[in-house]
């Protein structure tokens, strides 16, 4: 104990009774005092002021039953521990191997096993094993309409609904000033391909979904006709502007592959998927959309021939081979993977196929 402490003899109006050992003996106050640097039991001013006394040294002691006001116990082995309130209600008990506390305030504890409510300790995380049970978390700020919660189900049993995950956040107050409010915020991104989120089923929304992402291409000579995966770039948006100063040039449509990919699906899986295509304000070429078609290249081969690209389609029921685009025209494409259709067009597949749904030019 530091110079300053004060020592007390337990009288009826101090808060404790202290005993301490000194050159390993136990010696307990007996008249209440500040400690100084000259007043340890057996010193002068102990012997003159009589701040401590000797306690009984007991090698061994065997009794049926112990009653002690104030005990300090170094080592204590015993079967059952029972600690109860004034009222006599049990607020502890260890016994039989088990611990049963009421209530307490307990820092820097580490969990290795076990559960808590609805939740059971595993390796470095809370799991809801053995599966059968809605075990939940949920945080909520009322006086803000502010609620988040994942679980088994976080709705209440009244709506008759399951739902793993709820977030709202209705707060009227604008309490920064800031005039929104937001419920959920994800991020992807510094991958070749980024989703916020991804899932199956439909999606309902009493508003709308915006997405201000577009793709830039820029047409790089003449006489040629650019394909392939960073030419109309669905991993970066389905919004797509090209620039062209350049002749009797273009670009072709997404490939089939390139598309799944982009959507995270796997090959043969159905899907229709709406893309547009703008001519740059400031092209002073002009310049096409390709899609499947019979075009000889200047290798005398036919490299756009390819169930791999997709037969572009008109509202007469035929296809074109290309699109003419010219600066400010747009073009609205729905690239659709039908696996089940047998029928041709002019002589081409129709499993892939890109539908143009609005032209303007």
């Amino acid at each position: 104990m530091a110079v300053g402490y004060k020592f007390y003899k337990g009288a009826e109006d101090e808060p404790n009774y202290d005993v301490v050992i000194y050159e390993d003996n136990y010696y307990s106050c007996v008249k209440s005092h500040v400690k100084t640097a000259s007043n340890y039991p057996t010193s002068d001013d102990d012997n003159n002021n009589g701040y401590w006394q000797l306690a009984d040294k007991i090698e061994i002691t065997a009794t049926k039953l112990l009653l002690a006001t104030y005990a300090l116990v170094k080592n204590l082995g015993v079967e059952v521990i029972e600690m109860k309130d004034a009222s006599g209600n049990t607020v502890f008990l260890a016994k039989d191997g088990i611990v049963t506390c009421q209530t307490g305030t307990f820092n820097n504890i580490t969990v290795q096993s076990g559960t808590i409510a609805g939740f059971k300790v595993s390796g470095n995380g809370l799991t809801n094993d053995p599966f059968t049970n809605d075990a939940y978390i949920i945080f909520r700020n009322d006086s803000k309409k502010a609620f988040a919660g994942i679980g088994g189900n976080v709705l209440p049993t009244s709506s008759g609904l399951r739902a793993m995950a709820r977030f709202e956040n209705e707060d009227t107050s604008d309490q920064w000033g800031i005039g929104a409010n937001y419920a959920l915020i994800l991020s992807a991104k510094n991958a070749a391909r980024n989703y916020a989120f991804i899932g199956s089923g439909n999606g309902i929304l009493d508003g709308y979904i915006a997405g201000f992402s577009f793709h830039k291409y820029t047409i790089a000579a003449a006489n040629t006709i650019y394909q392939g995966d960073l030419v109309l770039n669905l991993k970066k948006s389905n919004q797509f502007i090209v620039h062209c100063e350049y002749g009797n040039s273009g670009v072709c449509l997404p490939k089939l592959n390139a598309v799944c990919e982009s959507l995270g699906i796997k090959s043969g899986t159905n899907f229709c998927l709406k893309i547009t295509i703008i001519s740059d304000l400031s092209n002073t070429q002009n310049w096409s959309v390709y899609g499947r078609n019979k075009k000889k290249s200047s290798s005398n081969t036919y490299p756009w021939n390819t169930e791999q690209l997709p037969l572009l389609t008109h509202w007469d029921g035929s296809n074109w081979d290309d699109c003419a685009m010219g600066s400010g025209d747009s073009l609205q494409i729905m690239l659709v993977y039908d696996s089940s259709r047998t029928q041709t067009i002019n002589g081409y597949t129709t499993k892939y196929t890109a539908r143009i749904i609005n032209r303007q030019n």
